[in-house]
């Protein structure tokens, strides 16, 4: 019932509504010209960061998951170690949201989608995917939505747990259970592995999220 509930809610919305995340212009950052990825260098590390998928698909309605890519250039002469739980995210009033192993997803969206529809038949997971298809074209996210993706696309896309050699870069999704068109604004922390002699730094991102 609650489902249907929520299938109603989401038609009746305006039409007109959407909402806009970005990251937030900072002194020694560049953002792109589509203002959506933000990149930053520190100490030898670049990070390159934007929204992915404002509702990984298939989110049941009851929990939205919210996926972030990030890109780490290590400009450094040694490897860098990089791994999913370097990154935060802390919200507008201070809730602070611990991102979620990429393998534990899986497990959690495979239990959410008994209505799974095999390849390569097109259909959607629950009735209001099929409305929040439509709802989330007015969300900025350069990921598109196919119907027939299964959840283990997730473990593929996401940032994997390694050291970084010099001079390379490595990049994936971050993942949150977290539901960013409620807040005002939040950030992201990215905090840098230490590397032998050195102590480990913040790198922050703040991003705006505005309702029109």
């Amino acid at each position: 019932m609650m489902r249907y509930l929520f299938l109603i809610f989401l038609f009746i919305l305006p039409a007109c509504s959407a909402t806009v995340i970005a990251p937030k212009a900072q002194p020694g950052s560049q953002i792109d010209m589509n203002g959506e990825r933000l990149i930053k260098a520190k100490k030898g590390v670049q990070l390159s960061l934007r929204l992915h998928e404002i509702t990984v698909r298939p989110s049941p309605a009851d929990q939205n998951y919210t996926s972030f890519w990030v890109e780490v250039a290590n400009q450094r002469n040694l490897q860098l170690p990089l791994k999913h739980t370097d990154f935060l995210l802390i919200d507008g009033q201070g809730q602070q949201y611990l991102p979620i192993d990429p393998a534990d997803l899986v497990e959690r969206l495979t239990d959410a989608a008994p209505y799974l529809v095999p390849y390569p038949y097109v259909g959607f997971y629950y009735l209001e995917d099929s409305a929040r298809s439509q709802l989330d074209t007015l969300f900025r996210s350069e990921s598109s939505y196919f119907s027939s993706r299964r959840p283990e696309y997730i473990a593929t896309e996401a940032l994997p747990n390694v050291g970084v050699l010099p001079a390379a870069n490595v990049s994936g999704a971050i993942y949150f259970a977290v539901e960013l068109r409620t807040m005002n604004s939040f950030r992201l922390i990215y905090q840098v592995g230490a590397l032998p002699g050195q102590k480990s730094f913040q790198m922050i991102v703040p991003f705006t999220v505005e309702k029109k």
